[in-house]
């Protein structure tokens, strides 16, 4: 048992964005960030089945491409149809 008691931060309330924009320019900029730096990427993650990470990484290896550079195209690609 620690002797030091860490107590919970408490919550402070946050206003939902006020549109689809907002909520956007939000998400891609840290609090600690300053303006004047790059935007950080953000990471995502997501579950597939087994078979189709064994076809990605197959369609990575016959073309010589990272999966994450595949997998970044594809949403371009799919977000650029909209």
């Amino acid at each position: 048992m620690s002797k030091f008691k860490i107590a919970p931060k408490p919550a402070t309330p946050v206003a939902p964005p006020s549109s689809i924009e907002a909520f956007g320019a939000g998400a891609a900029i840290v609090n600690t960030q300053s303006r004047s730096r790059p935007e950080k990427p953000v990471r995502l993650n997501l579950d597939i089945e087994p078979a189709l990470h064994r076809r990605l990484k197959q369609v990575a290896f016959d073309t010589d491409t990272k999966i994450a550079v595949l997998v970044r195209r594809w949403i371009e690609e799919g977000l650029g149809r909209q």
